[in-house]
């Protein structure tokens, strides 16, 4: 009987423990996906820059004589909806769950930088981007 006792206690503590490290993962992912969005949303789209994934599939549709009548953020929103349904189906429902966090958190931050971000910072980084062709000027000139 005691045996029994001391192993509730030790599901009871990898259990904790568990949600411990998925809280830190999952706060490390969101803090990754928001600096990664910062990043697209001052560098990656004002300069066009093409190097794969959801963000660079969506600057490509936005440019598109039949689609540009979407912003690269709506875009980025519809794709990624797609891809999460296509998740659904394909891969499950608990590979599905643990994507959508990323999905959603990304989503959010992009949306949220592209309309916080004042369109004269950005214009500032892109001329000042091709004034010798140094990305780290334009950055912390940018930021002054």
């Amino acid at each position: 009987m005691k045996d029994r006792d001391n192993d509730n206690s030790l599901n009871t503590d990898n259990r904790i423990e568990s949600v411990s490290a998925t809280a830190r993962r999952y706060a490390l992912i969101g803090f990754g996906l928001v600096i990664l969005n910062i990043a697209y949303v001052m560098v990656t789209v004002p300069h066009g820059i093409i190097n794969g994934g959801v963000t660079s599939f969506s600057m490509i549709l936005a440019r598109l004589p039949f689609t540009e009548m979407l912003p690269v953020n709506a875009w980025v929103t519809i794709v990624t909806a797609l891809l999460a349904m296509l998740c659904w189906i394909f891969l499950g429902r608990r590979i599905f769950i643990a994507s959508l966090y990323s999905c959603v958190v990304g989503v959010a931050a992009f949306n949220f930088f592209t309309m916080i971000v004042p369109k004269s910072v950005i214009e500032t980084m892109v001329r000042l981007g091709h004034a010798g062709d140094n990305p780290v000027i334009p950055v912390g000139m940018a930021i002054e």
